[in-house]
């Protein structure tokens, strides 16, 4: 049994090394200082995490590919809330998991990390502690084009960034899933529970008018991208809840006055 156990922890480890090197790899694409970050994270925080976060996130998976697409997520969320001068917004319940854990297991050497490879500390707020404001209320539309311009990914190819996508694949209970809802073209969100999406609802502060309003979108190109979109939509044969983003017929409306959306805990930026 002991020959067994030793087997089954080294194909364990061999496994997780290999989802982290995957990850690091991808990282490395975009910033290769979130790839050596990644490595320099450590060791017992991943054990720390195994046990807390469960208790935390009921139903969440402690798999080696959680653990490495968490932290590659909040990691590279590091680099782009430190990089803002304002607001920003965690869209991951997954890679909030392994922030709580870390707060947790050595707040003091979480503020050393972050500040040896993010210039500063960053603090985290809850969601439901978030004061009601403006730079709230676009923190969630900052935070989608500040991660397709560290993509490399134009807001006008409608390619959600890496940190929307992470608990949808891992599967993350309470987690946000992205979509676009082809009949209306808006942005849309669910959560998750036991692997499964629950209804979606629309996310008013997502939108067109909030990319032209940051200024990260030209007028004229968010009305030739609704043009694009308007077109597509009308060829389109696929049923609603396709991926992808959504785009609103109202882009020149105000979208400041509504609820995040869903968004994840946790904050960044001055």
């Amino acid at each position: 049994q002991g020959v067994s156990m030793s087997i089954v922890r080294v194909v364990s480890a061999a496994w997780s090394r290999h989802h982290l090197q995957r990850m690091r790899r991808a990282a490395a694409l975009h910033n290769p200082q979130i790839a050596r970050a990644m490595e320099d994270v450590p060791a017992l925080l991943q054990e720390f995490w195994r046990e807390s976060g469960p208790r935390e996130f009921p139903g969440m998976s402690v798999s080696a590919k959680t653990w490495a697409w968490s932290l590659r997520g909040l990691l590279e969320y590091f680099h782009l809330a430190a990089k803002s001068s304002a607001q920003t917004i965690l869209p991951s319940s997954a890679a909030d998991s392994v922030w709580h854990a870390w707060l947790a297991f050595d707040p003091k050497g979480l503020e050393r990390f972050q500040r040896r490879y993010f210039s500063k500390p960053l603090s985290h707020a809850p969601k439901e502690n978030m004061p009601d404001t403006t730079s709230t209320h676009t923190a969630l539309p900052r935070t989608w084009a500040l991660a397709s311009q560290y993509e490399g990914l134009p807001l006008t190819k409608g390619q959600p960034p890496f940190l929307f996508t992470i608990d949808r694949e891992v599967n993350m209970p309470t987690g946000w899933d992205y979509q676009h809802n082809k009949k209306t073209r808006r942005f849309e969100v669910g959560t998750i529970e036991n692997g499964k999406k629950t209804a979606y609802s629309e996310m008013p502060l997502l939108t067109v008018a909030s990319f032209v309003t940051l200024g990260y979108l030209s007028p004229s190109m968010a009305a030739e991208w609704q043009a694009a979109q308007m077109v597509a939509a009308s060829k389109s044969t696929t049923p609603s809840g396709g991926c992808g983003i959504g785009i609103p017929m109202d882009f020149g409306s105000d979208s400041s006055s509504s609820s995040d959306g869903g968004c994840g805990g946790g904050c960044g930026g001055d």
